[in-house]
């Protein structure tokens, strides 16, 4: 698979499960690699395999399984269903909204959790 932008062609390797696992430049060096848990939850990692602070650099969004990331919700599109990786299945559109509510309001506690003193 390859992409092309307005001044940089790039492509990428992936895995037996077509999982993205690497973006390359025209002379084949990597520029960027990804790594999964189980669930399919991603880590994004430089060249030499660190984790890169951040996120990535490049804005791939066609990850895990070849579904296509959306940040926001940290979840993955496959044509009528929607994986997430927090709640390691697959939910219809549907129930997105009340998904995405529920995340939030789990992301919020932590969040606003009360220190001991």
């Amino acid at each position: 698979m390859e992409r092309d932008t307005q001044y940089v062609r790039q492509y990428v390797e992936t895995d037996a499960n077509d999982d993205v696992t690497s973006i390359l430049d025209t002379s084949g060096n990597v520029q960027e690699r990804y790594m999964y848990d189980p669930y399919g939850a991603v880590t994004v990692l430089t060249p030499t395999r660190t984790v890169r602070s951040g996120g990535s650099s490049y804005g791939w969004v066609y990850l895990f399984q070849g579904g296509r990331y959306d940040s926001p919700s940290m979840t993955f599109g496959f044509e009528h269903r929607v994986y997430s990786p927090r709640l390691g299945e697959l939910v219809y559109k549907k129930d997105m909204i009340n998904i995405i509510i529920s995340l939030c309001l789990t992301v919020e506690k932590q969040h606003t959790r009360p220190y001991k003193s």
